[in-house]
């Protein structure tokens, strides 16, 4: 009988493994092994599911409460975009990752309080799936928060701000996806608060004091209008006609030449001393003048010849501070630095390079059309804090009285290379009238000072630039902002719009 042997053998084989008694035990583990398989990576695949899904659930509801923070009233067209945005960067902290669908937002004004409610949907693609027809995973997820409506500032309140007006303010913040620039921010802040804070008459601003290395103020309309350059510091000699600057022209040199080496630069006009001239008279000098006089002769020519450097500046405006009858004018009337604006070469020093000047209460509705100038210059926060306190010297009344700083560095300094000039004076105005009683003299003269850090920690600042802002202002009028919306809300408390509670409260979802 004729027999297909391959088949014969393959069935023998068959009929034998199930006969032994081994085979028969895994038989059915090698049929359901698939499916043990496929249910491992299904637990796997919703393990990470869940995993995801509470991380979402999170960000939906610290997203709907940042929302409440960020809405006191139904949003306009461009709120209800930034408030997408906000949804959206909160979603993406808690998950880098995944792709986020354009959040549904609806915020209901009740008579006293405002209901939030967001919802999202995250998709990502499948990572122990990805080859089943389960390539893309998407759900959804919702917040629900709740927020009494705020109560406007109560207390008669005179205002003056203080703003950081430095180069810096041209950046944005770090480590957040908000690419505006710092001042662009504040100026939509102001925007916010002139059509909701400001509009409350217990709220009275009555100055606005931009400041970079220094403040300008205007002193004259015309054709061009002419500006002073203003430190609010007390001279150790009044110079009338404001000569701290221009004191140091070739034309001065006069008592450190002989005649007719000072006929040579007689003629040569402020700020336009050149290298030769300089090396020139440097010689004269030497060769003319005794030792012990040869050494103010020549730092006289350095600043000549360098005035139109900022540090050179910086220098020489030290130099002639008094420091105790600064701090003796914050309650009396002192004379004042000023100088002509025309005096200064240098774009670092009194908002030179910025279209921008302090505001008083004549003119503080055009606060809005300042905000558009370019920030440009150093920093030198007590020029502006000591312009804001003459301010509140010029308005007497019974008001509280409440200056707000806002500003995103320490006082320039030198830190290339790192420290070499750490010591120089003119880097430690701030510090030393600090260390003087600054802070205590302008509490006496009944101001509330509020600090704003924008964008970076005092705390870590390097050692010889560290002021603390803390002490100064008192703990809990000291704030830091590390992005638009932290500095809208701390800007909005401080000002005194207050709630029942400081933020919303999230409620049950639905």
């Amino acid at each position: 009988m004729l027999t297909n042997r391959p088949t014969f053998r393959k069935n023998n084989l068959l009929s034998l493994f199930m006969k032994n008694e081994q085979g028969a035990i895994l038989w059915p583990f090698l049929v359901f092994l698939p499916i043990f398989i496929g249910l491992l990576f299904l637990s796997f695949e919703i393990s990470l599911f869940l995993q995801k899904k509470a991380k979402l659930s999170d960000a939906i509801e610290q997203a709907t409460l940042a929302l409440t923070v960020e809405n006191n009233d139904v949003p306009d067209v461009a709120q209800t975009a930034k408030n997408s945005r906000l949804v959206n960067d909160y979603a993406r902290a808690y998950l880098p990752s995944e792709s986020f669908s354009v959040p549904v937002i609806d915020i209901i004004k009740n008579s006293d309080h405002l209901e939030y409610n967001s919802k999202t949907t995250m998709s990502y693609s499948a990572k122990f799936l990805d080859k089943t027809q389960i390539a893309m995973v998407s759900t959804k997820d919702n917040g629900a928060a709740k927020k009494d409506i705020a109560a406007q500032p109560s207390e008669s309140t005179d205002v003056v701000f203080v703003l950081d007006y430095s180069t810096s303010m041209n950046w944005p913040f770090n480590k957040t996806d908000d690419k505006r620039q710092k001042i662009d921010i504040l100026r939509d802040i102001f925007q916010s608060l002139n059509s909701t804070i400001f509009e409350n008459k217990k709220i009275n601003t009555i100055g606005f004091i931009p400041f970079s290395w220094g403040t300008k103020t205007i002193v004259g309309r015309g054709p061009k209008d002419k500006y002073n350059c203003h430190f609010p510091f007390v001279p150790k000699k009044n110079m009338p006609n404001g000569d701290y600057l221009r004191k140091y022209s070739p034309s001065n040199l006069k008592p450190f030449l002989t005649p007719k080496s000072f006929n040579d630069v007689k003629d040569i006009a402020y700020g336009r001393l050149h290298l030769d001239q300089y090396h020139d008279i440097y010689l004269k000098i030497l060769a003319e003048i005794e030792n012990r006089k040869s050494i103010s002769a020549l730092e006289f020519l350095d600043r000549t010849y360098n005035i139109s450097k900022h540090v050179n500046i910086m220098d020489i405006i030290e130099d002639n501070i008094d420091y105790d009858k600064t701090i003796n004018s914050i309650s009396k009337g002192f004379t004042k630095i000023n100088t002509s604006l025309d005096d200064i070469f240098n774009t670092a020093i009194c908002l030179k390079g910025a279209n921008i000047s302090s505001l008083d209460i004549s003119n503080i509705n055009n606060i809005n059309n300042t905000l558009s100038a370019k920030p440009s210059g150093g920093t030198l926060v007590s020029s502006g804090i000591l312009a804001a306190n003459e301010e509140f010297n010029n308005t007497n009344n019974n008001r509280k009285k409440l200056m707000v700083i806002l500003s995103d560095g320490e006082d320039s300094n030198d830190e290339n290379p790192p420290g070499k000039f750490k010591d120089r004076d003119a880097f430690h105005i701030t510090q030393k009238l600090i260390g003087k009683g600054m802070c205590e003299s302008i509490a006496a003269n009944k101001i509330t000072m509020a600090f704003i850090a924008i964008g970076y920690v005092p705390e870590k600042v390097k050692a010889h630039n560290y002021i603390d802002w803390k002490k100064c202002v008192g703990e809990n009028n000291f704030y830091e902002a590390h992005n638009a919306h932290q500095l809208e809300a701390e800007l909005r408390e401080i000002l005194g719009e207050k709630q029942a509670s400081e933020v919303g409260r999230n409620t049950p979802k639905h």
